[in-house]
């Protein structure tokens, strides 16, 4: 596990942009069945938290996801707005935790939820979140086509995903693994293999991929 998280870590805090660094992100995860992301990098509304207000937040610096996923689609808007089950962790500043952990799969008031989920190709996913100055928030939705994940699988993931999260905090300074600057000058390929490679290589039939979408998802 841990040397997955410190080749993630190398390749992330090694990209030239943030976009690029969800992207090398998405593909050290490719491999344990990721088949969304989004990165969010916004302002903690000052009002009382409302999905609404979640929404209109914005700051998507990235999102791999189906073409089909935006707000013209009712099932995105459904999650957005009218069963978002993650305002409690948001409002109460938790880091890492899974969608299940607030939306149980087995509560038969998240059906349609679930539902919703399956059009974007998510059957579970895990988030990461950092906190900064001023209400900054950087978070990162991994989504799994799968629901059952491996506890060591979800450990890696997360701890990963908050690298990431880290170096999309705006006023963070990138460092590579052992803690010195991060090398621009020397880039590396993220390591994809097998099932991830395949999967990556659907991506660009099937999937958006980009930081052009003006709302998120969540």
């Amino acid at each position: 596990m841990w040397s997955r998280i410190s080749a993630c870590a190398e390749d992330v805090l090694a990209a030239e942009s943030i976009q690029e660094a969800a992207r090398r992100f998405f593909a050290a995860m490719a491999p344990l069945g990721a088949s969304y992301l989004q990165a969010r990098v916004y302002r903690r509304p000052v009002a009382p938290l409302t999905a609404e207000r979640h929404l209109a937040a914005g700051g998507i610096v990235a999102r791999i996801a189906p073409t089909t996923w935006n707000m013209d689609s009712d099932a995105c808007r459904y999650v957005c707005l009218d069963c978002n089950p993650l305002l409690t962790p948001i409002r109460e500043s938790w880091t890492r935790y899974s969608f299940g952990d607030f939306a149980p799969h087995d509560d038969r008031r998240f059906g349609l939820y679930w539902d919703a989920m399956s059009e974007a190709g998510i059957a579970e996913a895990l988030c990461a979140t950092s906190y900064g100055e001023g209400g900054k928030i950087a978070s990162l939705h991994l989504g799994f086509a799968h629901r059952q994940i491996e506890q060591e699988d979800v450990a890696a993931a997360q701890l990963s995903g908050l690298i990431l999260t880290e170096r999309l905090m705006p006023g963070r300074t990138a460092h590579n693994a052992h803690g010195h600057p991060a090398d621009r000058s020397r880039t590396r390929q993220p390591r994809v293999r097998g099932r991830g490679q395949d999967r990556l290589g659907d991506i660009g039939n099937f999937w958006h991929i980009g930081s052009d979408c003006p709302l998120p998802c969540r």
